[in-house]
């Protein structure tokens, strides 16, 4: 039994400066598993958010596409309406883009392009009784959609929507955008509408040609990229997010340049192209980003920029205001978007007008 307690008394516990040692080992370990994990997470994360981006924005453009390939169909108008009208935003860099546009009323990201379009709702043609140059006015006879609207009290609703004149003698039109509507002029016959010429790109001082018809586009669906970088289409009736964290949505258009009714040339630029009817397709190109900055991802959001403009000759940097979408995008969310990526799709159309 002396013996036995002996033995038992010779085992030895830990000393304070090995379990110290320990304590410290321990907690290395722990903090070096904490930091890959955390890292991995963090891959993890940025990696679902730009799946998720991927999966909006081929849902976003499956969508768009499927819109803009049966553009045109039921719309049936003596009127040559377009079945496709661009407004060309790009004008960021000198203050002047979709930003400041009032065309419609929501405020729109600026460097941003804007479709209008019909599907298959038919306009209704408008008789255009007397047309005054100088002045800018028009008298539309009624009945019409314009003076029902203002007799019920909503005549703001018309501010800052589209008119399309068309002068049946020379088949040209011309779109403007009114600024001001009353109803019930000369005995209650005609509807007065006074506006701002030029849309088309012809005139400021007026139109090119004395109108002999008119059609309201109020009714266009809308493809454009709000304040709050969602993407939208938007008709007389519903307003549809398609997408968020959208950095830009700009457009390209083909045209036939040899008269051979085979798009040869593409330009982001209006004044390329030689006429209005030589577009024939359009392309449609949406900048989107994860909403921060990615985390494990080396690539900045300049480094990608840069890798645009030098894989289309500066003309990124042309099309898009980077500093004020941007900018615009951290005032909004509270920080900078991730890495932008660019995708597109291509489409026919039956006829094509611009804004200038």
């Amino acid at each position: 039994m002396l013996y036995k307690a002996r033995l038992f008394s010779n085992k030895k516990g830990f000393t304070l400066v090995e379990l110290m040692v320990g304590i410290i080992v321990s907690m290395i370990v722990l903090g070096m598993s904490y930091a890959i994990f955390s890292s991995q997470l963090r891959l993890t994360k940025t990696e679902m958010s730009i799946n998720d981006v991927q999966l909006n924005t081929q849902m976003a453009l499956r969508f768009l596409s499927k819109k803009l390939r049966n553009l045109g169909y039921g719309v049936t108008t003596k009127i040559p309406v377009p079945s496709v009208m661009w407004y060309d935003g790009d004008q960021g860099s000198s203050g002047n883009g979709v930003g400041s546009l009032t065309m419609w009323p929501t405020d729109r990201l600026t460097s941003s392009d804007v479709l209008a379009f019909y599907s298959s709702n038919v306009p209704t043609e408008i008789k255009v009784v007397a047309y005054h140059h100088n002045s800018q006015v028009a008298f539309l006879k009624e009945p019409n959609i314009l003076s029902e609207g203002v007799n019920q009290g909503h005549s703001d609703v018309y501010i800052g929507k589209l008119l399309l004149f068309f002068d049946s003698a020379n088949q040209t039109y011309e779109v403007v955008k009114i600024t001001n509507v009353v109803a019930g002029t000369h005995g209650g016959t005609q509807t007065k509408v006074v506006f701002n010429p030029g849309w088309g790109g012809n005139s400021n001082q007026g139109l090119p040609f004395n109108p002999t018809s008119a059609v309201y586009l109020g009714d266009y669906n809308m493809i454009y990229v709000d304040r709050n970088n969602v993407l939208r289409v938007k008709n007389p009736t519903t307003n549809i997010p398609l997408m968020t964290n959208v950095l830009s949505l700009q457009v390209s258009v083909g045209y036939d340049s040899d008269g051979d009714n085979v798009v040869d040339a593409w330009t982001y630029n209006v004044n390329d192209v030689p006429s209005f009817y030589d577009i024939k397709a359009v392309k449609v190109f949406i900048v989107t980003a994860t909403g921060k900055v990615e985390k494990g991802v080396s690539m900045t959001i300049w480094d990608k920029i840069s890798e645009l403009d030098q894989n289309s000759g500066g003309l990124w940097s042309q099309e898009v205001n980077w500093d004020n979408v941007i900018n615009d995008y951290a005032q909004v969310h509270g920080g900078e978007p991730g890495v932008p990526r660019v995708y597109s799709f291509a489409c026919e159309l039956r006829n094509v007008f611009t804004c200038n």
